[in-house]
């Protein structure tokens, strides 16, 4: 899906690309045809890279950025408002999306280079290699800007969506481990960063793209709706990965709980002085 995605995000517009590339079976039908059904895959180890660096940080520090603002503010849980706990949430939201960004765009790029053409690179090391050969340090950071707003955006849709209704939902309801997923207003607000941040990253360095000028040729060539290109896929995508990864972060978080308790508790230097 997220193949798919991509190369829909890329297609030119005219009348051959809306006949070939303007929906999901077409995109499909013409990536396994023309180029086989491995290339659906293209990008995989970057896309496996990605995720590593990017979701360990955007959800792994979000809880201890959240209470590191609420620290800092003097808040509690129990003391705070409504309006200002969701202040904090959304800060840490947009600190851990663009901490993840800066730390995992040059995944990024090279997943969506080798997505988006097949025979590019003929490898995921040779994709990093040549980029910084010939394109430095900041073709690695391609898109840099469009991808924080894009991911400040969706970590605050996604993350804060799910840290509130689940707080809302076991504090009032007495739901435990209740586990909501908020996709599509996340994606109508975001999809049109994301197709800008697709068409930067895989432009070639010889095109000198700014966001601006990608903006501006999108909307020329396919209007408003050039920039929701391949957002059916990209929602598809997102579905099942919000299912796996709230389930399976959940059950991480309780297993390592249980763990925690227990593991014995280390005799600290104070205490064994007592001793």
């Amino acid at each position: 899906m997220d193949t798919v995605k991509v190369r829909m995000q890329m297609a030119a517009g005219g009348a051959a690309a809306a006949a070939s590339s303007s929906s999901i079976v077409g995109t499909f039908r013409n990536i396994v045809s023309n180029e086989g059904a491995a290339r659906l895959y293209g990008g995989l180890n970057a896309g496996l890279q990605r995720q590593f660096a990017f979701a360990s940080i955007r959800i792994g520090f979000y809880e201890p950025v959240k209470q590191l603002y609420m620290d800092r503010l003097g808040l509690t849980a129990a003391g705070a408002g409504p309006a200002t706990l969701m202040a904090v949430r959304l800060l840490a939201g947009i600190t851990t999306g663009a901490m993840a960004v800066c730390a995992a765009q040059p995944t990024d790029v090279v997943k969506v280079r080798m997505q988006g053409s097949a025979g590019r690179y003929p490898s995921c090391a040779a994709a990093y290699s040549t980029i910084w050969r010939t394109e430095g340090l900041a073709g690695l950071w391609k898109g840099t800007g469009p991808s924080v707003a894009r991911n400040a955006i969706v970590n605050c849709a996604e993350v804060v969506s799910y840290d509130t209704i689940k707080t809302y939902l076991v504090a009032r309801l007495g739901m435990p481990n209740a586990r909501p997923v908020q996709w599509l207003h996340r994606h109508l607000v975001a999809s049109p960063v994301d197709v800008v941040k697709t068409r930067l990253m895989s432009a070639r360095p010889e095109e000198r793209a700014g966001v601006v000028s990608v903006a501006r040729g999108l909307y020329q060539q396919s209007g408003l709706r050039g920039f929701y290109k391949g957002f059916i896929p990209s929602f598809a995508r997102i579905a099942g990965w919000n299912i796996l990864m709230f389930v399976l972060y959940e059950k991480a978080k309780s297993s390592y709980g249980q763990l925690a308790a227990a593991l014995p508790r280390p005799v600290m230097a104070k205490e064994r002085q007592v001793l």
